[in-house]
């Protein structure tokens, strides 16, 4: 014992417990992002012994590559710890801003996402982040930070005191001159390799699977190291990236592609009942923002009396003349509300990582949805309530998707429904915004005799989900209503809920609120009677909404859809599905149509929209994506943010390989799990290609 505190109290001895600990703590740190220890959700990729080592030494390599420059770079032993202290911290931070960025989005994130920050709706971008972090940095794992307390605090209890008691101690060296260099020369290389080496495991693997254009950043990341992974994805970002890919390569791809332009295609996967029903007629498309599915019939029990969250869609869905999806998912990537958009007027899925529209968009001719009513003689426009720079919609909504006019904030303003005393998050509420746009339908089929498609994105739903139900709101302005003539559900003063989960029912329910003023404002109009409205949730509330299931049992009940309940062993899975699955509802405004009374069951997602718009209204459609919606055709969707593989009755990660079928699955799995992912695989690498490699480029 007293060889060992002579040894803790002497120069070396310190010095070498400090390394010690800097790589212990930080080699802890990056091991825990890929296991389910801080962050209860993380998708685990299953590893054999090959992939644990290629993990592990592309996390050693980095932490060896940073010690090894630190005695290259600093003569003193002391300014190399001090570098090694703020090496913690950045790399602690790093850890901590992923913790936020997958609580929010379920997947980590990738170089290509920095590209939401470029251009003229960057600064927008930015306090949108900043506006909604008190949200998200609810999820934030701060324990990833323990390593930096660690390190500053036994930097001062023995570095700083003994600087104090002696100053000469600033220059003294572990190791002489010469030793010096040649041992930072040997760690730079030994971390060098050790990088590389995982990385090009990496690359060998996913070429010998034949995806070696796949890019699942789950997957890279856990099996070459987390911070290893975001240096190779800059050095693949800058140059590896297939951007000029081989003629065999757009051969194939295109040929994969001609599979999709068939008659045959269309018509075997088409519902023939309903081809052409909507001939003619108008289309308003509303795509409404963060809408979960498990909203629709969702009643809630404040003080005695029984509240339906969504009432109109409630009474909606019950109509014969709509027809109502309850087995509907979300497809979007990274780029969440403008994904949406890109999937559902393509057919096409995002790539999961990166942003379509600054990716994918340039010089393109993408066969989109309002191409085809435009061909059929229609006025088609889309509108939304934020500025046209946002996600560059101003610009590519006539561009790349065809519509004859995009409406943004400024048009709103320039016609008068911006009024700064009725806005939400500073945007045009739903309300005035959709009522907006019907009277807009309305003149122009006036003015031009033509049938109008508009697509409407609505967005009061947006985060940040915060409000004050607290009595002291009473007495200052948080207790006041910012949904205007709408009642609130939740009254000051209760908390029986969460009160951020009280501040989504709120906003979801104001989207409801609006939708029914817009049905009543056709109606005024004289152009419900020859209107189709179809709507559809981009994607879901983003928070982790599952908790108030397990908490308030009592409170809350649901006579359309099923409640979530706990105790499954891949509750996790169950609960990303919740997450994902968004309503989707065809409703014909003269009720002369007949659907189904009961729901659709049938899984479909974003993807099969297009195709089914163009059945209905008998557009004439070269490409046929997906499946139609209303066909019988068995299909499953992905999740291209982590590859969750959504089936009837059965959810699959495409990541951990975990598999959960439904309490109610009597069925007999077609095909094992394992194939299942290598299908989706294998689509998501075509389409991906498709838009990597350009094969809908404008011909020059």
């Amino acid at each position: 014992m007293e060889k060992i505190k002579n040894f803790l109290k002497s120069e070396n001895g310190f010095k070498i417990i400090f390394i010690g600990l800097f790589l212990l703590l930080n080699f802890l740190n990056l091991y825990v992002i890929n296991s389910k220890i801080y962050v209860r959700d993380m998708l685990v990729l299953p590893k054999t012994f090959a992939t644990f080592l290629s993990c592990f030494f592309g996390d050693l390599g980095f932490l060896i590559l940073s010690l090894g420059f630190a005695i290259f770079i600093f003569k003193s032993d002391i300014r190399a710890g001090k570098y090694l202290i703020w090496v913690t911290g950045i790399t602690s931070f790093f850890m901590l801003v992923i913790s936020v960025y997958y609580s929010y989005y379920k997947t980590f994130p990738s170089i290509w996402n920095l590209k939401s920050f470029s251009g003229d709706s960057g600064g927008d971008a930015f306090i949108f982040l900043l506006s909604s972090l008190l949200t998200l940095i609810r999820n934030a794992q701060f324990l990833f930070m323990l390593p930096l307390l660690i390190l500053i605090v036994v930097w001062f209890v023995f570095a700083h005191k003994k600087i104090k008691v002696s100053p000469q101690v600033k220059g003294h060296q572990l190791i002489g001159e010469t030793k010096r260099l040649y041992l930072a020369f040997a760690l730079i290389v030994f971390g060098i390799i050790s990088m590389v080496s995982s990385t090009a495991f990496y690359r060998g693997e996913t070429k010998q699977k034949g995806y070696e254009d796949l890019k699942l950043v789950a997957e890279g990341v856990q099996t070459i190291g987390v911070v290893n992974y975001y240096f190779y994805e800059v050095a693949d970002y800058l140059f590896f990236s297939d951007k000029n890919p081989t003629d065999d390569k757009i051969k194939n791809v295109s040929s994969e592609l001609e599979k999709y332009l068939t008659d045959e295609v269309k018509e075997e996967l088409n519902n023939k009942k309903y081809k052409g029903v909507f001939e003619g007629k108008n289309l308003l498309l509303i795509q409404i923002e963060s809408m979960n599915n498990f909203l629709i019939g969702l009643k809630v029990n404040v003080n005695g009396e029984i509240k339906e969250v969504t009432p109109n869609l409630n009474r909606l869905v019950k109509k014969t003349s709509s027809a109502y999806f309850d087995n509907y998912y979300t497809t979007v990537g990274i780029g969440n509300t403008s994904d949406a958009e890109f999937t559902v007027l393509t057919g096409l899925y995002p790539t999961g990582y990166s942003y379509t529209v600054y990716e994918y968009a340039e010089n393109t001719d993408y066969e989109t949805i309002p191409k085809l009513f435009n061909q059929k003689g229609y006025y088609s426009y889309s509108s939304h309530a934020n500025i046209g720079t946002f996600y560059l919609r101003s610009t590519l909504h006539p561009t790349l998707y065809g519509f004859n006019e995009h409406i943004d904030e400024r048009v709103l303003q320039s016609v008068g429904v911006y009024d700064e005393n009725r806005l939400v998050h500073t945007w045009v509420n739903d309300v005035d915004f959709l009522e907006y746009n019907i009277e807009l339908m309305k003149q122009k089929r006036d003015e031009l005799n033509k049938p109008i498609f508009n697509f409407a994105i609505t967005i009061s739903c947006h985060m940040p989900y915060e409000m004050s139900f607290s009595d002291k709101g009473l007495l200052t302005d948080e207790g006041k209503n910012m949904f205007l003539e709408k009642e609130r559900i939740f009254p000051l003063g209760y908390n029986a809920i969460d009160e951020q989960y009280m501040a989504y029912l709120e906003h979801a329910s104001y989207s409801d609120f609006a939708i029914g003023k817009a049905l009543k404002k056709l109606e005024e109009t004289g152009l419900l009677e020859d209107t189709v409205v179809i709507m559809y949730g981009d994607h879901g509330c983003g928070i982790d909404i599952y908790n108030m299931f397990y908490e308030n049992k009592d409170i809350l009940s649901n006579d359309i859809n099923d409640m979530l309940e706990e105790g499954n062993e891949y509750q996790e899975l169950i609960e990303r599905r919740m997450l994902l699955e968004v309503p989707f509802i065809i409703y014909d405004g003269s009720e002369t149509t007949e659907f189904s009374l009961e729901p659709y069951h049938l899984v479909r997602s974003h993807n099969s929209i297009s195709r089914t718009i163009s059945n209905l209204f008998n557009l004439d459609n070269k490409y046929s994506f997906g499946v139609d919606i209303l066909s019988d055709e068995v299909t499953y969707g992905y999740n291209p943010r982590n590859m969750d593989i959504i089936l009837d009755g059965v959810t699959i990660s495409g990541v951990s390989k975990e598999v959960c079928y439904d309490k109610n699955y009597s069925g007999y799995p077609i095909i094992k799990p394992q194939d299942a992912i290598d299908t989706v695989l294998k689509y998501k690498d075509f389409n991906d290609k498709v838009l990597k490699y350009g094969l809908f480029k404008k011909n020059e």
